[in-house]
This record gives structure tokens, C-alpha cells and sequence, in this order.
């Protein structure tokens, strides 16, 4: 019985492991590769660089875009967070009428995939006339993040 658990232990350590490694071994070589001079990615490098990270400083397009990203995802999230705390708060404290619905409609965004849930909302605010860009990408970013900070602060709610 014991040499059982042993090797129970060995099997799941090791799958662990594999599921690590599957998981964070392309993040790795993506990082090294970036510092090859080549044009081309090839193993092994034969030539290190920061002419990459140089042109990346260089390009003011991309800095717009990452700086853009930044601010909507701390928007969003601060929103979210915000709403998701209220409707928490609702939930955990209130029996009320719909309840079990409310808490089913807010799973939609997490069940549905990402890009349906895009495509269905661009063409919902263009269809109530509302122009695309910062505020409708805000909108799509906050209602993907809502049930996830929703349902994280009602588990954390129902503890106390």
C-alpha cells in the first residue's frame, strides 16, 4: 500500500511537471529567440542581440498600442471589479426574484468563446449606433471580465 502512494506521487509530480513545461517552454523560447539578430528564428543562435527591443523602443505605433492596452485594461478591470462588487454583494446578501437567472446570464460570457462574444458585440453597438474605439472596446473588455470578478468576490463573499 505504501509503494502504491510512492508511485502515485511520482506519477502525478511528473505530470505536473510535463504540463508545466507544455505550458511555459514556448513562452521561454519565444523570449530567448527574441534576442537572435537573424531575421529568421533559427536554434541554436548564433548571434545575440537587443536589436528587436531597440526597434520595438523605436516604433511610436506599437509604444500607442501597448500604452492604449494598458489604460483599457485597468479601466476595465476597475469597472468590473466595481460592478462585479455590487452584483456580489446583491446576490450574496438578497434572495430576490431571478436570482438563479441573473447568476446563469452572468456565466454567458464565460461559456461563450471570446470572439463570438466580440463579433456579436461590435455588431450590437454599431447596430444602436454606437461608433467603434476606445469605448466600445472598453465595453467588450468589461463585459468579459465582469463574471469573472463577479463570481470571485461572491466566493470570497460567501466565506463570511
Amino acid at each position: 500500500m505504501r509503494q502504491d502512494a510512492g508511485a502515485a506521487r511520482r506519477f502525478h509530480t511528473g505530470f505536473v511537471i510535463v504540463v508545466y513545461l507544455l505550458i511555459y517552454l514556448p513562452i521561454a523560447l519565444v523570449v530567448l529567440t527574441s534576442f537572435n539578430e537573424a531575421t529568421i528564428t533559427t536554434l541554436p543562435i548564433q548571434n545575440y542581440s537587443m536589436k528587436w527591443y531597440a526597434a520595438l523602443w523605436d516604433n511610436t505605433r506599437t509604444l500607442s498600442s501597448l500604452w492604449t492596452t494598458i489604460k483599457l485594461g485597468t479601466i476595465a478591470a476597475a469597472i468590473a471589479t466595481a460592478i462585479g462588487l455590487m452584483a456580489a454583494l446583491a446576490v450574496v446578501r438578497y434572495r430576490f426574484p431571478g436570482r438563479r437567472a441573473f447568476l446563469a446570464l452572468m456565466t454567458l460570457p464565460m461559456v461563450a468563446p471570446g470572439i463570438v462574444l466580440g463579433v456579436s458585440l461590435l455588431i450590437f453597438l454599431r447596430y444602436v449606433g454606437f461608433k467603434t474605439g476606445f469605448m466600445a472596446l472598453l465595453c467588450g473588455h468589461t463585459l468579459l471580465a465582469l463574471p469573472y470578478c463577479t463570481f470571485i468576490i461572491i466566493s470570497s463573499l460567501a466565506h463570511f
